[in-house]
């Protein structure tokens, strides 16, 4: 979360919800921070009831959801092409 002046707060870049294992190795956890409690086997309806705790609208939060499903292919390509150990490219 980041407050920005004269708009309130929002969510920060997507950077700041990176997986703490690429940095530490033996880290159980998916997840650097806990979303709607877990920080494994996150699902879009873990994303959805942080949006909702956020007071995020539907329309906004499913327009944030089809953005990152056009990406989705480059981002692929992205991470195929990155350094990551392959488990971290599934």
């Amino acid at each position: 979360m980041i407050r920005l002046p004269d708009k309130g707060y929002r969510l920060s870049p997507a950077f700041d919800i990176a997986s703490s294992r690429l940095a530490l190795p033996n880290e159980s956890d998916e997840m650097a921070i806990a979303i709607n409690g877990k920080q494994n086997k996150i699902k879009l309806n873990d994303f959805r009831a942080l949006a909702k705790s956020l007071e995020m609208n539907d329309k906004n939060f499913d327009d944030a959801v089809n953005r990152v499903k056009l990406i989705k292919t480059s981002v692929d390509k992205f991470l195929n092409n990155s350094f990551l150990p392959a488990e971290f490219k599934a």
